[in-house]
């Protein structure tokens, strides 16, 4: 690639809406208090998946590539594999506030910290863009995460656990054994995993409605 060609590229891109995503920078006490927040209200791997590994202390990614690895030594050549691999565009941007709240509520999150984090989330986030010195007006923010929020990723994660629940309660992709296996996570990055062409369209047919 050029340099000159690189350059338009990245003049061309700097001017998509759709490059650019909002990040929160929080002070150190902020940080603090979301840790505190997260331990009081419980929500450090609530009712949390199996098959989640991200953003979980004692698991990473490389457990949920392990269990591909295992599933295709299962199958050994036996059986066909069908793998799916799903990224939710800017997932962290679209979360629905009010369904992330009622989410926490139905799992019974205590009122009192529910309040807070719905203080935080209904009507009281604003961003501001900053574009060659300008700064423009506040507007409010009603869907989204707080991008680089230490809460953000635990709420996220409760807002995704309801899809891989439904696919193993309704025991949609593969198991090993006894064990069911099939749709290794990391947040937002989902692994289908279907020895049966038309199951894994019945698993890409519940994300979709999801």
């Amino acid at each position: 690639m050029s340099k000159r060609f690189f350059c338009r590229l990245l003049q061309k891109s700097s001017y998509s809406n759709s490059n650019y995503r909002g990040i929160i920078v929080t002070s150190a006490h902020g940080k603090v208090y979301e840790y505190v927040l997260i331990e009081k209200a419980g929500l450090k791997n609530i009712n949390q998946s199996n098959l989640q590994f991200g953003f979980t202390e004692g698991l990473s990614p490389t457990m949920a590539a392990l269990i591909l690895s295992e599933v295709y030594s299962e199958i050994n050549g036996k059986d066909l594999l069908f793998i799916t691999k799903l990224d939710s565009q800017k997932a962290f941007d679209v979360v629905n506030h009010q369904i992330l709240l009622d989410k926490l509520y139905y799992l019974g999150v205590d009122i009192e910290y529910w309040d807070v984090i719905e203080d935080m989330y209904n009507g009281h986030i604003t961003s501001t863009v900053k574009w060659q010195g300008d700064a423009s007006l506040s507007f409010s923010i009603d869907q989204g995460v707080r991008q680089g929020g230490i809460l953000s990723l635990h709420l996220y994660k409760q807002y995704i656990n309801e899809l891989l629940s439904e696919l193993e309660a309704h025991n949609m992709g593969i198991s090993i054994g006894n064990t069911y296996a099939g749709c290794p996570s990391c947040a937002d990055d989902i692994v289908l995993l279907s020895n049966d062409q038309n199951e894994m369209q019945e698993m890409l047919n519940t994300v979709y409605d999801y």
